[in-house]
């Protein structure tokens, strides 16, 4: 088996974009269902897309639905599904392809679906990624925007894989002969005590992120996964009679030059690579993994890893304050 290497004169750096589908709530009628967990819709929603930014290529590998159901949850539902096109607007799949929930929360209920895609595409520079979606049910924290006007919306849609560009230096994430490395873990803990809204309302706008940064020293670090471990426990009749938290925070990552690695900033669980079939451990394949950097980043010593966390908690929610612990896994690197 030959092993998968960039192509000569490039670089690639694992990027993700993001597809917000509350924004098709203001051309697509969207209904809460009967237990005010989602907004439905069964439109066919066309010729959405996401253009790609920063004049460089990118290569889609893996899709996946963040709080998001696209097609059929329950068999009477109607079909549905998404669509996706190639570079050339050409269709990928002969039809709709609905996307299974592979995570789920602690209520049992859809937390993130994969579709990996092989093989990968290629998107050409000033390019777009284009596809259709057929249905959509969208998840808010804690309830429904019909119930509660400060509803904190959690879907997103994202496309992961990595963005090429031109390099003409030597890789420095290969290990260099003379050089060891051995696993280590940079950790560090994260009190989210602040509101999605500011002060909790909608009125108010968005409360602004935060940013944190974990200093690298003694050698370099090559990241290769990220860990998430959070402290709370969704609310639920045979747990707890508090509202439901699916989600705390957002994160945005930076490579060592401060390059954003994420288009906006991306659900925490979308990227965990702790979640093995979610919560429940319910879910058929699970998304192990998601935490990878894949091609890995290289922190120089004296680097940092910096992050901005942008909260998704609802001030209905109890309580009003999470810790969250966030895991850089790799290897630190030194000469021998």
């Amino acid at each position: 088996m030959t092993p998968y290497v960039t192509p000569p004169g490039f670089r690639d750096t694992p990027f993700i974009y993001v597809f917000d589908p509350n924004t098709l709530a203001s051309a697509y009628t969207f209904a809460p269902d009967i237990s005010n967990t989602y907004e439905v819709t069964t439109a066919a929603m066309l010729n959405q897309s996401v253009g790609l930014q920063y004049g460089e290529q990118f290569i889609l590998r893996r899709i996946n639905p963040s709080f998001c159901v696209i097609g059929p949850l329950i068999p009477a539902d109607a079909p549905g599904g998404l669509k996706l096109r190639d570079a050339k607007r050409l269709d990928r799949f002969s039809s709709a392809r609905p996307l299974i929930p592979t995570d789920y929360d602690l209520l049992g209920l859809p937390m993130n679906s994969s579709l990996p895609i092989c093989p990968e595409l290629l998107y050409p520079v000033r390019g777009a990624i284009n596809f259709d979606l057929y249905g959509a049910r969208l998840r808010y924290n804690v309830s429904t925007p019909n119930v509660d006007a400060n509803a904190v919306p959690l879907s997103q849609i994202l496309f992961q894989g990595v963005r090429r560009y031109p390099y003409a230096a030597a890789d420095n994430r290969l290990l260099a002969q003379g050089w060891s490395e051995r696993s280590y873990i940079y950790p560090v803990d994260i009190d989210v005590d602040w509101w999605y809204w500011q002060n909790g309302l909608k009125a108010n706008g968005q409360s602004p992120p935060q940013r944190f940064t974990v200093p690298i020293s003694d050698w370099d670090f090559l990241l290769e996964d990220i860990r998430i471990v959070n402290d709370y426990i969704p609310g639920h009749p045979s747990v707890s009679p508090v509202p439901a938290v699916p989600e705390v925070a957002r994160i945005v990552l930076y490579d060592w030059a401060q390059n954003a690695l994420m288009q906006e900033p991306v659900n925490l669980n979308a990227i965990n690579s702790a979640n093995t079939g979610g919560f429940t451990g319910t879910g058929i394949g699970g998304t192990a993994g998601a935490g990878a950097q894949c091609p890995p980043l290289l922190y120089p010593n004296r680097s940092s890893i910096q992050f901005d966390i942008t909260s998704m908690l609802n001030k209905t929610a109890t309580p009003v304050s999470h810790t969250i612990t966030i895991q850089f896994v790799g290897r630190r690197r030194w000469p021998t």
